[in-house]
């Protein structure tokens, strides 16, 4: 009798879930054997393919080692990346599809309104959404008069067309990742502004810093100057990066510049304190979870084999979904011979090495808060306060949102009446082509040309070491912002909220041949 019992439970739950499937996404997940989990296992199975890829000139071959790892072999740029975006896409294309959704402020297309939320803050903070397009447009109309951003674009588009071609061939044969079948979504398809958006993401994950600058001033407003000696802004025995055009230790001056904070009013302390309560709503910038990385490197005249040794523990970034945020890969062309790891929706090798020389990265933490500088302005009717002069705003309207900006480089966070805290987040709000100093680095053959490549890097801000068979060094290059108050002194920036008036503001940048380039031998910096 029990036997039956739970037979007929069975038919009950297996009649049930059969009636709701036919309404729902969960169909498509149990429909044999064309659109089904079985289909996606035919997907696992490792064998001898030929894929006819509509974007590819010439024939490429891949080949997939015992370990999952897939080494292309092309005749030009064009296949090669065209190519690595066809595989990652098959690999990972819910993964790519969820990084370039939450860099766009744009998750709820997948996962439902329970993240708007998220989608309004990452839309507010603007570094994203909005600068991917701008850096994509400043990058296509730099293409005809420089080489490095022509050379991205193409990266950029034959990548963009390989992940499209994927999504296209896994529509055509019932092979989309079992996630959209559950979410009953298709992948939207891709452009180039995605991996640009994904990577500044990334530089977020690094970078943003959220909370520290605005409660650094809500104990300032409480305990005065007394809170310099509990957060210095210069904290030995590891020095805050400084630059004041002198040498040597910080002189008096711009110490005393540097510590007097900005009082703020019991407004602006209320505006702070909302900012930071609502500060990554989701915790999905990763901002909570401790981030770390190292690396080290040995001289080749100081290992048993007389060759250099490199090791680097890279930075520990969210969204690290099954399966892990990195995608090791072979790259070889004429032009390229390359093996190391990329991200998800990203096409250069951002850890690897060539025939010549080897590199890893590690996160610099060289200015504070991670170049996010956060101001008081005046803004009322359209307009902001700058020099005793109302400008108007800049408004970029992003996902049903209009997103105001000011001179400063950034968005109008928070107001309250005519006070508003607007951010400059150095890892976002400027056009920068990283992509293409790391396509420099891939190719390098040697120190020199490595320096060269990382010489447009501006974020995030990392340390690369690099190895070939002469020279151990390491760079720290970055967009570093040097600060001026009214006077023109040039300054460390302070630690907490500043005024937005025109008293406070970035001159200039360290120049790239002053920040720090160890090596070994000793080589002067360009």
């Amino acid at each position: 009798m029990r036997r039956e019992v739970y037979v007929a439970a069975g038919a009950v739950i297996i009649i049930v879930v059969v009636v709701v499937a036919s309404f729902t996404p969960l169909f498509t997940i149990l429909n044999p054997p064309n659109s089904g989990v079985e289909q996606n296992s035919r997907n696992l199975v490792i064998k001898n393919e030929t894929y006819f890829v509509q974007g590819l000139q010439r024939p490429v071959a891949v080949i997939e080692d015992r370990y999952g790892v897939y080494h292309i072999y092309a005749e030009d740029n064009n296949d090669m990346f065209l190519t690595l975006g066809f595989l990652q896409a098959k690999e990972r294309l819910f993964q790519m599809e969820l990084i370039a959704l939450a860099s766009m402020g744009r998750l709820q297309y997948l996962l439902g309104s329970g993240y708007a939320n998220y989608d309004r803050f990452q839309t507010l903070v603007g570094g994203v959404p909005v600068t991917a397009q701008k850096d994509w447009q400043e990058m296509l109309g730099n293409a005809t008069v420089n080489a490095t951003d022509a050379e991205s674009v193409q990266a950029l588009e034959a990548y963009s067309e390989g992940i499209n071609d994927y999504i296209n061939y896994s529509l055509a044969h019932n092979l989309l990742p079992l996630e959209f079948k559950l979410l009953g979504k298709k992948p939207l398809y891709w452009n180039p502004v995605f991996s640009i958006a994904i990577q500044e993401y990334m530089i977020q994950v690094l970078e943003f810093s959220d909370d520290p600058p605005l409660l650094y001033s809500l104990m300032y407003s409480r305990m005065g100057p007394a809170i310099n000696s509990i957060i210095p802004p210069f904290n030995p025995p590891i020095q805050t990066y400084y630059y004041a055009g002198y040498s040597g230790e910080p002189n008096s001056t711009v110490l005393a510049i540097s510590e007097n904070n900005y009082m703020v009013n019991n407004t602006v302390q209320s505006l702070a304190l909302r900012l930071a309560e609502e500060w990554d709503p989701l915790n999905l910038l990763g901002t909570n979870p401790p981030e770390h990385s190292n690396e080290w490197v040995v001289a080749g005249n100081r290992t048993s084999t007389g060759h250099p040794i490199l090791v680097g523990g890279p930075p520990v970034l969210s969204f690290t979904l099954p399966p892990s945020i990195w995608f090791q890969v072979q790259l070889t062309d004429p032009y390229y011979k390359v093996y190391g790891v990329v991200l998800p929706g990203e096409p250069a090798v951002i850890i690897g090495h060539n025939e010549n020389i080897a590199w890893t990265l590690t996160d610099t933490e060289a200015i504070s808060w991670g170049g996010t500088f956060f101001f008081v302005q005046t803004v009322r009717d359209g307009q902001y306060l700058w020099n005793g002069t109302m400008h108007p705003l800049t408004h970029y309207h992003v996902n049903g949102m209009t997103v105001n900006w000011t001179n400063l480089g950034g968005p109008v966070m928070v107001q309250d009446g005519s006070t508003a805290l607007v951010m400059d987040w150095m890892g976002g709000n400027r056009f920068s082509n990283d992509l293409g100093a790391l396509l420099g680095v891939m190719r390098a053959s040697n120190y020199t040309q490595f320096r060269d490549a990382l010489s447009i890097w501006e974020a995030p801000y990392q340390n690369f070491a690099f190895a070939d068979s002469s020279t151990i060094a390491d760079i720290s290059p970055g967009y570093y912002p040097v600060f001026a108050d009214s006077s023109g002194l040039p300054y460390n920036p302070p630690n907490g909220i500043m005024p937005g008036n025109g008293t406070e503001y970035i001159v200039s940048s360290i120049p790239y041949s002053m920040v720090p380039q160890p090596s070994t031998p000793p080589q002067a910096a360009s």
